[in-house]
């Protein structure tokens, strides 16, 4: 079983995303659909990246629907990123994946309690797609895999250490 984390890459330029609001369509038909709208802050040229990590995590609409394709049950929530200035508005979505208790007694943490260095137990993993442990967003390999074949920005891929995996592996091997 292999795992990345799934992180935004600080060799892009930031999407930096400064204040916004929340409105209803209830008026136009749509059944009182909420929708947000938040504001980019424009000092050079606006890139808008695949993946933004802060304040909330955010995904392109176009690597909205890959990820629809291997986790089914995520809960999406529409937001229109705006670039006043360059008369831009793009669609993305709050990326929200469950939280799991999958961490291995093997993870670290620093003083304050924070997970330093992420070590996955194999024995309580599913083959999970995607999914959020300890606030960090983990994905399959083939989630990985699919993800490098296009050509997302904005996001890295982090190898995770699964421990006990290896003893399911042989497991299944023998059972057949």
């Amino acid at each position: 079983m292999h795992y990345f984390l799934l992180e935004q890459d600080e060799r892009s330029k930031p999407l930096l995303v400064i204040g916004g609001q929340r409105d209803s369509d209830s008026g136009s038909g749509n059944g009182g659909q909420e929708y947000n709208s938040l504001y980019v802050r424009e000092e050079a040229e606006v890139e808008f990246i695949d993946y933004v990590e802060g304040p909330r995590r955010l995904v392109s609409n176009r690597m909205k629907q890959l990820l629809e394709l291997y986790e089914f049950g995520l809960g999406w929530t529409s937001v229109i990123l705006t670039a006043k200035e360059a008369k831009r508005q793009e669609l993305y979505w709050f990326l929200e994946p469950k939280e799991r208790d999958v961490l291995s007694k093997k993870s670290k943490r620093d003083q304050f309690g924070r997970v330093t260095a992420l070590v996955l137990d194999g024995n309580r993993l599913r083959r999970e797609r995607l999914f959020c442990a300890e606030g960090h967003v983990v994905v399959h390999l083939d989630v990985a895999e699919s993800l490098l074949r296009r050509a997302y920005t904005g996001l890295r891929l982090i190898p995770v250490e699964v421990d006990g995996g290896l003893d399911i592996l042989r497991n299944q091997k023998g059972a057949k």
